[in-house]
């Protein structure tokens, strides 16, 4: 069913209601064939202009979301590898890490993915909102990796986000405490650290432009929103 729900084209219409409930939630193993079903959208149709059959591109793209999952819970012991949920239904998901090891004092956005009929309805920049608003809170600056050309920088800018450095086609970027346009309604949503965030939603203002992901298997640079 997850599988099925993740095929889902971009061209099909989703339509998000006034006072939609927004949530992530703890993934389970349960939630392991959605996981990699949201990492296989972000990178399909790349891989479909090699000419492959798409028998041989959705076994690569699998094994290579396995590969990537099994990186991102070594690196990051202590991250959470949330499902994003509107109404009830799995619609992507959210990896961050709080004060990892490897980053001290720090929040770390690891990936953030939605599935392709959800993707340039806000969703993501709700969810970062509410990211970097629990990191205001706790005191600590957000940092991520993206590409250098994917557009949702633009949102990471506005946010208060800057380009701290380049590893060739990535950009790691971070925030500082209190930086950025940050929505009070944002600043009032229930702590990210809790078992479950929740948020309204507002059928108001205008849809973001759909991002595309380029996360390679062993990066964090999962940014489909």
């Amino acid at each position: 069913m997850a599988l099925e729900s993740a095929h889902t084209s971009t061209s099909c219409t989703a339509s998000i209601h006034a006072n939609a409930e927004l949530t992530v939630q703890a993934s389970t193993a349960e939630d392991q064939a959605f996981l990699h079903a949201v990492f296989v959208t972000t990178r399909r149709e790349e891989f479909m202009r090699t000419g492959w059959p798409s028998e041989r591109v959705e076994a690569f793209l699998h094994e290579q979301s396995r590969m990537q999952d099994r990186y991102y819970r070594q690196h990051y012991g202590q991250g959470r590898f949330d499902v994003v949920r509107l109404d009830g239904e799995p619609i992507g998901r959210l990896y961050h890490a709080w004060r990892p090891e490897q980053l001290g004092e720090e929040a770390r956005v690891i990936d953030i993915a939605l599935l392709p009929a959800w993707r340039g309805r806000g969703i993501g920049t709700r969810l970062m909102q509410a990211v970097v608003a629990e990191a205001d809170r706790q005191g600590l600056p957000v940092s991520l990796q993206v590409e250098v050309d994917n557009p949702v920088q633009a949102l990471y800018r506005r946010l208060g986000f800057s380009k701290i450095g380049n590893s060739g086609i990535y950009d790691t970027m971070r925030r500082e405490c209190g930086a950025g346009d940050l929505p009070a309604s944002a600043a009032a949503t229930r702590p990210l650290p809790l078992n479950i965030l929740s948020a309204r939603f507002s059928t108001s203002g205008n849809p973001e432009p759909a991002v595309n992901s380029e996360s390679g298997s062993n990066g964090e640079n999962a940014h489909s929103v």
